[in-house]
């Protein structure tokens, strides 16, 4: 059903680790079924978190992990989110791993995150969707996280309502701090209230960082620069195309460069952006053979 192969440095092929069906109805049927996958190295071991259809045809995530030194199976970090349609996943230094899924299932009708490891595990939906269990629909799109003194930064794009008025609404920019202590977010903004699945909720410390009135935000994407600052990327996208934009904010939420335009430059919502030395990196192709890839100067803040 699924394999990780490692090739040496001239190409040539080594070893495959391999992830079989074996008939059971919580086993993988279709991988990478309504999501994508998302890597990353903690140490030796590659961790996948992919979206795929069961046996049983319940969609979900699943989480594979190999030792890339022996080329076998690692069982060290888990998460399971069901309908799970996005997934993002990072190393944190203490050797765990944190997951985060865009869930429309009654338990996670929301952005969902989980530590995964021997240092620390726990689950929290820190942000609701409105809706009933298992509706596609969510009006809301995941961005990326990353890791600050302060806590898991959680970015992505959604209706701000949590009731009946979401269908219609346009998706904002928002930013949590999600404490793995407390698993709440430590931003001073605003509480979201209202439901989810039927059951009262309330979301704290959600920071809206766009307030359109005639765009929609398709793409964000995240990533920590020097000095714990935060940089957020984002797509507009309104009746005069699709515009990109950038802000830099610090560990506690405050902004330190507000929404500066890049261009009619598209983001990649399936890929991670990456910074170095004051600058940022992305890949596109818009449906091209050919790939760009982008780099944006962003400078280095004190």
């Amino acid at each position: 059903v699924l394999a990780v192969s490692k090739y040496n440095k001239n190409g040539k092929y080594v070893k495959s680790c391999l992830s079989y069906n074996t008939g059971d109805h919580m086993d993988t049927a279709d991988p990478f079924h309504s999501g994508n996958c998302a890597v990353t190295f903690q140490g030796n071991v590659l961790v996948c978190s992919y979206a795929r259809q069961m046996n049983n045809v319940h969609q979900s995530n699943d989480v594979f992990c190999v030792n890339i030194k022996t080329m076998t199976r690692d069982t060290s970090y888990s998460s399971y989110v069901s309908h799970s349609f996005d997934q993002k996943i990072l190393a944190r230094e203490n050797g765990d791993v944190v997951f985060a899924n865009l869930g429309d299932a009654g338990s996670t009708r929301g952005f969902a995150l989980a530590e995964s490891g021997l240092a620390n595990r726990w689950s929290a939906t820190p942000f609701h969707f409105y809706g009933n269990s298992g509706e596609n629909f969510t009006n809301a799109r995941l961005g990326g996280i990353a890791k600050v003194s302060t806590g898991i930064v959680l970015v992505g794009s959604s209706a701000p309502s949590m009731s009946e008025k979401f269908r219609k609404e346009n998706q904002q920019l928002f930013i949590q701090i999600v404490s793995p202590v407390t698993q709440k977010s430590m931003l001073s903004g605003s509480r979201r209230k209202g439901s989810s699945c039927g059951s009262s909720r309330t979301d704290t410390g959600v920071k809206w960082l766009t307030n359109y009135k005639d765009a929609s935000v398709t793409a964000s994407a995240v990533a920590v620069m020097e000095r714990q600052q935060i940089l957020v990327l984002w797509e507009k996208e309104s009746s005069a195309g699709t515009e990109s934009y950038y802000m830099v904010l610090s560990p506690t939420g405050k902004i330190l460069q507000k929404a500066t335009r890049i261009g009619k430059i598209s983001l990649n919502a399936c890929e991670e952006i990456k910074y170095k030395n004051g600058c940022v990196y992305w890949t596109t192709a818009n449906g091209k053979k050919t790939a760009s890839v982008h780099k944006l100067y962003i400078g280095k803040f004190k």
